[in-house]
């Protein structure tokens, strides 16, 4: 604020820290991997940051909102599919520790360009349902999947929180994955995450959204 720096700018300058950041990870060696993943940790503050700028200067637009959106729709598949590549070219022991345990065989490294991959595309169709959700209903995602009970909070209120809450330790976990060198770990916990996160949002949205009618 004291730099003059406006809401928007903000959002593109997190931006561009965020794919810098990106190609960082993409290196995969141990200091570019932390280098990434704490450039990438900025670019996310300042995504919390412009919209408090924007409040604070009493400057808040859709065109604003749109950027940020697409911004961070943008730089999260970029994340995980560039955290592959890095993991891909400096295979860590971890994840293959466990293959040789559970399954008695070395893994192919290439699971690593898969598994990040998969988490950007299931991502980014959590981005599109919301998307398709406010342009065909014009329903804002927290009013659908966060509902708020007559007599309290609502199942499915319960369990949009837990998943905001979950999504939000993308970043830190992503620089302590970084600094412990378990990428390969970070890529299979999110897959998890993000398959559980696409099925409920698939499952909520196809039998409820007729309500909305």
């Amino acid at each position: 604020m004291r730099l003059g720096i406006s809401a928007n700018q903000t959002t593109l300058i997190g931006l561009i820290v965020g794919i810098i950041g990106c190609v960082f990870l993409a290196f995969g060696s141990y200091w570019a991997a932390i280098t990434g993943a704490a450039l990438v940790n900025i670019a996310f503050l300042l995504d919390v940051m412009d919209g408090n700028v924007a409040r604070y200067s009493n400057s808040p637009t859709k065109y604003g909102d749109y950027l940020d959106r697409m911004a961070s729709a943008f730089i999260t598949p970029l994340m995980f599919i560039t955290v592959g590549v890095g993991v891909f070219n400096h295979p860590e022991p971890y994840l293959n520790s466990l293959s040789q345990i559970f399954l008695g065989a070395d893994i192919d490294r290439s699971i690593y360009l898969v598994l990040g991959l998969l988490i950007a595309l299931l991502s980014t169709f959590g981005f599109l349902v919301s998307a398709n959700l406010w342009a065909v209903f014009s329903q804002k995602p927290i009013d659908f999947y966060g509902p708020e009970a007559r007599h309290g909070v609502s199942l499915w209120g319960i369990i949009y929180k837990v998943g905001l809450g979950v999504n939000s330790l993308i970043w830190p976990l992503l620089l302590v994955a970084a600094v412990t060198k378990s990428l390969s770990i970070f890529l299979l916990l999110w897959t998890i995450v993000a398959t559980c996160y696409s099925i409920t949002v698939t499952a909520r949205t196809l039998f409820y959204s007729r309500r909305l009618e």
